[in-house]
C-alpha cells in the first residue's frame, strides 16, 4: 500500500512543481507540505487543518482528495492502540474481596432483621409491649 507520503512527492515531482511554487500556488506553508511530504503530522495545529491541507494540495495535484484523506484516516487507525484494556474492565474484586463483601452483606442484613424482627434494642425479646397491665388488688387499711 502507497503511503501519503510517497503519492503526493511522486505526484509533485511527475508535474515537475518545486515546494515553493506548490506553497506559492496553494498558500500552504512550505513547512505543511514538506510535513504532508514525510508524514509528519504533529506539525499540524490540528487534526482539522492536516485535513483541509490534504485536500487541497491533493487536489492540487490531480489526486482523488476523499482518497488521500482515507489514507491518512487509515494511517490513524493503525497507530492507536487496541482499546483491550478499556474494554476489559480489570478493577472488580478479587477472589477474596467478592468473598469478604458478600459476608459484610450478610452480615449487615442479619443484624437489620434482627433489630426489625424484635425489640432487642429495648431490652425486651419477643414480648408485646401493648399487652395490658393487671393491677392487684390492694386493701384499704386506715391507720387507727
Amino acid at each position: 500500500m502507497e503511503s501519503i507520503a510517497e503519492k503526493l512527492r511522486t505526484a509533485r515531482e511527475e508535474k515537475g512543481y518545486s515546494l515553493e511554487q506548490v506553497a506559492r500556488d496553494t498558500h500552504i506553508a512550505k513547512r505543511y507540505i514538506t510535513a504532508m511530504e514525510s508524514e509528519d503530522f504533529s506539525v499540524f495545529p490540528g487534526e482539522p487543518y492536516l485535513i483541509g491541507f490534504l485536500k487541497n494540495y491533493s487536489a492540487y495535484l490531480g489526486l482523488n482528495p476523499n482518497e488521500v484523506v482515507h489514507l491518512y484516516r487509515n494511517i490513524q487507525l493503525q497507530e492507536q492502540p487496541a482499546p483491550i484494556d478499556e474494554l476489559l474492565d480489570r478493577r472488580g474484586y478479587s477472589g477474596v474481596g467478592r468473598i469478604v463483601l458478600i459476608v459484610l452483606v450478610v452480615l449487615v442484613l442479619a443484624v437489620g432483621g434482627i433489630f426489625l424482627f424484635t425489640d432487642w434494642f429495648t431490652g425486651v425479646s419477643g414480648q408485646s409491649t401493648d399487652a395490658p397491665v393487671i393491677a392487684e388488688a390492694v386493701p384499704d387499711v386506715a391507720p387507727r
